[in-house]
């Protein structure tokens, strides 16, 4: 333990080596929240000036904020005192409301076009010619220039680079999370007309209690219907009045007679399930199912003045019979793909990054189907289990999932993953015999990154107008390497030749021929592009990304050019089932996960929707994690007759029981005396 020293004057509490660990501490987190522009910065001040922001946050939350609520091209007007107000979004940020800003709340809000007018550069995605490579952006130039090199990074769009071909030219439709995952048609009008339904005078075994159709009933309708039936007791003999009694189980009502001879009998606006009334048990397993939330459900049901099961009842029957029922129903639909998959399997691998609070105590791995795109197993870890630290848990969930393939005799011969270091290790020493692939967007971004970090430099502004055709390179260098890092390379550093207009050499390494692979350039295409010299500054520049040392290390693992686009489809459904900002406890976690991995693998098989001329239709998605929009296929409506089965088969869990179950005293009742 550590002793003060005896030296006069206030007395350190801490240990220096407790000391110098919280100073180093401090200064980690003060680094994380720093930020650096480069050459920028002289920019950065002026346009901070310009707009009368005091400090760098209001001006980086001004920024980022237009960026996201106008991705196209606009025209922003500000307010003469600079106060940073869009025009249909108006900045609140606590951490900028200083003394200055709050005097500059009273003061004029007229807008202006003089130099508080700022342009953002419109994103439009390159035409690809007839050759490949060859792009003709005529509008690069006027557009973006030399002063359009600040919005590089955040310009990147991968989905211009992996985008079909019919859709290039056509403005795809945007899509949520939501309506990817429920994928309910919004603009379809449906009528609310009365709809006549045969229902049996007497219950009959062959009848579901799933089947019925559902409604809600108001307690004073109810009671006038009942004194219309109930006005005398229907007893062997008596005739006597009777009294009626409303009685409130939960979403349940029941309706008790009394006659004057003390007879009595009971009615239930519900069938009973083992003694509980069906629709407070399938209420609870609608909720789970659904992916709603108790106290969500719970205030919408106290808005609309009805009655729900309490909490205690809601968890003991989601223990007692919803979690068994999704975890069989899992299993079995587990086993039968396993039964219908061909070997051997590319298998992608991925980790959730849900943004709910529960996320962040478990890691959700998934192990995907690359031919199907089916979920072959879900693996949730607990963060407590031992291992704190987020790749250590990766690697846990990656391992875990994995051997429970090979368990199940699956052949994997090639497993896809994200680029994370330890896991690049785990799967060369413990798995050698698997064919181990990147992401090929790992590989997109790294090129992106590395050349918009050259074309920042005055002295490589030249590369500006090449910068989709390189990626363009990779990619089409990647999906036409045959599996041989060799021909890859080969492939991917003619873009040196063909920069500067040379498009044969003498000399090849074998692997591909000594020149380019694209037809011939008319005089119309060598005179429109803009080639770079040889031994050029830019040139030499494109040279050291070329060679760039993690990208030459790396370029075996995107011989295969894969994508996991679908897992993160797969995180879409999980973040539905798993709401934010709730948390849930690990076996609620876990079920959860199964039914988005349910949901997904029963509607994955779905047509896509098509247009007029039969084409399919797209729409793009914005990804929170890799920060670039991507195309996804728009699918037909889905069916979930999976919610049919999987709630048939918790009805027959609860039939299953031998003992009679008391009313959970969550479904207190509520009783109401109606005279006759």
């Amino acid at each position: 333990m550590f002793q003060p020293s005896s030296k006069r004057g206030r007395q350190p509490y801490l240990a220096p080596q407790e000391a110098k660990r919280r100073r180093l501490e401090r200064y980690r987190l003060r680094r994380k929240q720093m930020i650096n522009i480069g050459i920028e910065i002289d920019r950065w001040q002026q346009l901070k000036l310009e707009l009368g922001f005091e400090k760098d946050a209001c001006l980086a939350k001004f920024l980022l904020d237009y960026y996201r609520a106008h991705h196209v091209s606009t025209t922003l007007y500000l307010d003469p005192k600079g106060r940073g107000e869009l025009v249909h979004h108006r900045m609140q940020d606590e951490s900028c409301n200083t003394s200055s800003t709050s005097s500059r709340e009273n003061q004029s809000e007229q807008r202006i076009q003089s130099s508080l007018m700022i342009k953002f550069p419109q994103r439009t995605p390159p035409q690809l010619s007839a050759e490949g490579l060859s792009t003709a952006d005529s509008d690069t130039d006027t557009e973006h220039g030399k002063d359009g090199m600040e919005f590089v990074e955040d310009s990147m769009d991968v989905t211009e680079y992996l985008l079909p071909e019919n859709c290039i030219n056509t403005k795809l439709m945007d899509c949520t999370v939501e309506e990817e995952v429920l994928n309910i048609i919004n603009n379809k009008i449906v009528p609310e007309e009365e709809e006549s339904v045969q229902v049996p005078v007497a219950l009959t075994p062959n009848k579901s209690v799933c089947s019925m159709r559902t409604g809600i009933v108001y307690d004073t309708c109810l009671m006038s219907l009942a004194k219309k039936a109930f006005s005398r007791c229907e007893h062997l003999n008596c005739k006597g009045k009777i009294d009626l009694e409303l009685h409130i189980v939960a979403t349940a009502m029941k309706v008790v007679s009394h006659c004057c001879h003390g007879h009595k009998s009971v009615w239930w606006s519900q069938p009973l399930l083992k003694g509980v009334p069906a629709g407070n048990t399938l209420l609870v397993s609608s909720i789970v199912l659904s992916g709603n939330n108790y106290r969500k459900i719970a205030l919408m049901f106290k808005f609309l003045n009805m009655r729900l099961v309490s909490y205690q009842s809601f968890f003991k029957t989601q223990k007692s019979y919803v979690q068994p029922s999704v975890t069989n129903f899992w299993k079995k639909m587990q086993g039968k793909l396993f039964l219908e998959l061909t070997h051997p399997l590319v298998v992608l691998g991925d980790q959730s990054n849900n943004s709910c609070i529960s996320s962040e105590r478990y890691l959700t791995y998934t192990m995907m189907d690359n031919c199907t795109h089916k979920i072959l197993d879900v693996q949730v870890i607990d963060a407590r289990e031992g291992a704190r630290r987020l790749r250590n848990l990766e690697t846990s969930a990656f391992r875990r999932a994995f051997q429970w393939l090979v368990k199940n005799n699956l052949d994997v011969s090639e497993i896809v993953t994200d680029a994370d270091p330890q896991l690049l290790s785990t799967i060369k020493s413990v798995y050698p015999n698997v064919l181990h692939q990147l992401d090929l967007w790992h590989g997109i971004r790294a090129v992106h990154e590395r050349i918009s970090k050259v074309v920042a430099s005055s002295d490589n502004t030249d590369l500006q107008p090449w910068i989709s055709d390189i990626i363009k390179h990779f990619i089409y260098c990647c999906q036409h390497s045959n599996g041989d890092v060799n021909t890859l390379m080969a492939r991917w550093r003619s873009i040196l030749h063909h920069i500067v207009n040379v498009h044969e050499w003498q000399l090849g390494d074998g692997s591909t021929t000594a020149s380019c692979e694209h037809g011939h350039l008319t005089d119309k295409e060598i005179k429109d592009k803009q080639w770079l010299t040889a031994g050029s500054p830019a040139h030499h520049a494109l040279r050291e990304v070329v060679y760039d040392k993690w990208l030459t290390s790396h370029l075996n693992y995107f011989v295969q050019a894969r994508v996991t686009n679908e897992l993160e489809s797969f995180n879409n459904h999980i973040q539905m089932y798993a709401a934010q900002n709730f948390t849930y406890d690990y076996d609620d976690y876990q079920v959860r996960t199964l039914l988005a991995a349910i949901d997904y693998n029963a509607h994955v098989d779905r047509e896509y929707q098509r247009n007029a001329d039969g084409e399919i239709v797209y729409h793009r998605m914005y990804s929170k994690r890799r920060n670039h929009w991507r195309a996804v296929p728009t699918k037909v409506q889905k069916h979930y007759h999976h919610f049919e089965e999987l709630r048939e088969d918790m009805v027959k869990a609860v039939l299953s029981k031998d003992t009679v179950r008391q009313l959970p005293r969550g479904f207190r009742t509520k009783r109401r005396r109606v005279p006759t």
